[in-house]
């Protein structure tokens, strides 16, 4: 007969694999069904800018493999623009920041990432979409 602290270690990895299984499967189910939101049922633009389009004339397409994590990104041009705690709102300090940045771009044909990001409370999931709610807000605010 096998020592009582094996079968425990056994019986207890055993759940653990099989937690980990459903872990796993729940988080591909949450992946494949996160494009298959509610559909926005508007408010959030500002005037002039709808969707994908500003005053009537689409916007650029988004670049596939343009990363702001790539080595072709010159990063740290423009201050960072800040946010309150779980708000998508820009600061009422911050919008200085957006003119200089779209100053810079009535210049010539700069291209430039907006990214959002979050501090590490909240699940990822929730912090993901408040990233691009803030990266939204800035979007709207050098359109406008």
């Amino acid at each position: 007969m096998k020592p009582a602290c094996t079968r425990i270690v056994r019986s207890y990895s055993a759940h653990v694999v099989k937690f980990s299984r459903a872990l796993l499967s729940i988080l591909l189910l949450s992946i494949l069904c996160g494009g298959s939101g509610c559909a926005n049922k508007g408010g959030g633009q500002s005037a002039g800018a709808t969707g994908d389009y500003v005053t009537g004339t689409p916007l650029p397409e988004r670049r596939e493999g343009t990363s702001f994590f790539g080595g072709n990104v010159e990063r740290g041009q423009f201050q960072p623009v800040y946010f309150d705690f779980d708000s998508q709102a820009v600061r009422s300090s911050e919008p200085g920041k957006i003119q200089q940045i779209a100053q810079f771009m009535k210049g010539g044909s700069a291209q430039i990432i907006i990214a959002g990001f979050t501090d590490e409370r909240g699940t990822a999931e929730y912090n993901r979409g408040l990233g691009d709610r803030r990266a939204g807000a800035v979007r709207e605010d050098l359109i406008s």
